[in-house]
């Protein structure tokens, strides 16, 4: 096996542990046997050292472009990290019923208390789009082979988590709520006047700290990635 099948493995079985282990047929049965903590720690093991090697396998890929992206196009890579920083900020912020866990922040007695609030009024899903777009982003910019199967990667795991979060989370009886008044896709919900964007709850220091990571990943993405986004 080469370099690069390594990487296209790598990334595969992260992906595809996600979406089994994250399967009600599988994750029940575990769970019966090690209990519900047991079975968070399991998995994060398992996405911890997959996506650790999904990694080392891309810094030790050789470049193989498959096609040359226009200059323009990284503009466009700019603009979705912006927003996509600002969504992964708020979302490790914000307490959600869509994240790891968030069953406990659906209320069964006071449907009201389901209202949406900070970032939720925009996606109810911030951290899936923000790898949404990182995903989309790179994908505009770069053209070699192993950018191209990791960013593939990740925006099949983010759409999938996606779409499977929300089924998971319509057996819930108080999931109605926030699936009338949110929405997957970033201001639809407000668009189709279904929810008021909260500003006041996604606060300004959110937007700030969204902002710093962009710059700071601009600064440092040379060390990150070995390429340089700053004018020499």
């Amino acid at each position: 096996m080469d370099v690069s099948d390594n990487l296209a493995f790598a990334t595969a079985l992260f992906v595809l542990s996600h979406f089994l282990l994250s399967s009600t047929a599988i994750r029940t049965p575990i769970i019966s046997k090690i209990g519900e903590k047991g079975f968070r720690i399991s998995y994060s093991i398992i996405s911890f050292l997959t996506f650790a090697w999904m990694l080392v396998s891309y810094g030790n890929a050789f470049y193989q472009p498959i096609w040359e992206p226009p200059m323009f196009m990284r503009f466009g890579t700019l603009i979705l990290m912006l927003p996509a920083c600002i969504l992964l900020f708020c979302s490790l912020t914000t307490k959600s019923p869509t994240m790891v866990g968030g069953e406990e922040y659906l209320n069964d007695s006071n449907p009201n208390g389901n209202v949406p609030k900070g970032i939720i009024t925009i996606t109810r899903h911030p951290m899936l789009m923000a790898t949404s777009l990182w995903a989309i982003g790179h994908l505009l910019s770069n053209g070699d082979r192993s950018t191209m199967i990791i960013a593939i990667g990740i925006l099949l795991l983010s759409i999938g988590g996606m779409l499977h979060i929300d089924q998971r989370r319509a057996d819930h009886p108080a999931w109605g709520v926030i699936a009338l008044t949110t929405s997957i896709f970033p201001f639809q919900a407000a668009m189709q006047k279904r929810v008021k964007i909260d500003w006041k709850g996604i606060g300004l220091w959110r937007l700030l700290g969204g902002l710093i990571l962009f710059v700071g990943l601009i600064y440092g993405h040379e060390t990150i990635a070995g390429i340089t986004l700053m004018p020499s």
